[in-house]
């Protein structure tokens, strides 16, 4: 148990250093765009301007901002739990499973539905950057699922 309350604090960490950075990206959504790079080119911006060459929702669909507000609130709320009521973690984690399962769900959908978002990815992303990408996403489901499992086993 000792194990994974070090892990839990690390993912915690983790989520809220991704936290600051996402709500960074949303503030400065304005010089995102999928033919250039910012002017400025800020290493920040530019990292999310390619997660958009394989998610361009984030560019012309604002609703997907908010599954990034979500996760950046779940980082905080975190550690408010862990410290307070550490009972709630477990809740916490399947609401960040779910949430991070409704992003790839939506994306899905996103692209049987509209051909032209999903030309716009194939055109703008390679075959490795959509591994890449959707890869290091699916760490917000991977981690917290590992965690659930992880700390409903220790519970019985």
């Amino acid at each position: 148990m000792k194990n994974i309350l070090w892990f839990l604090w690390a993912w915690v960490i983790f989520n809220i250093f991704i936290g600051i950075y996402e709500i960074y990206c949303y503030e400065n959504r304005n010089v995102l765009n999928l033919e250039t790079f910012p002017i400025w080119n800020s290493s920040i911006i530019a990292t999310w301007n390619e997660y958009c060459r394989v998610d361009p929702r984030y560019v012309v669909k604002p609703y997907v901002w908010n599954f990034e507000l979500l996760n950046a609130f779940y980082a905080f709320v975190f550690v408010f739990v862990l410290l307070y009521y550490p009972e709630g973690i477990v809740p916490l984690l399947l609401l960040e499973i779910i949430s991070c399962s409704l992003y790839f769900l939506s994306l899905g959908y996103e692209f049987m539905v509209n051909e032209c978002l999903y030309q716009t990815m194939l055109a703008n992303s390679t075959i490795t950057d959509r591994v890449l990408y959707y890869g290091i996403s699916s760490i917000w489901i991977i981690v917290p699922v590992w965690l659930y499992i992880s700390f409903t086993r220790s519970e019985e």
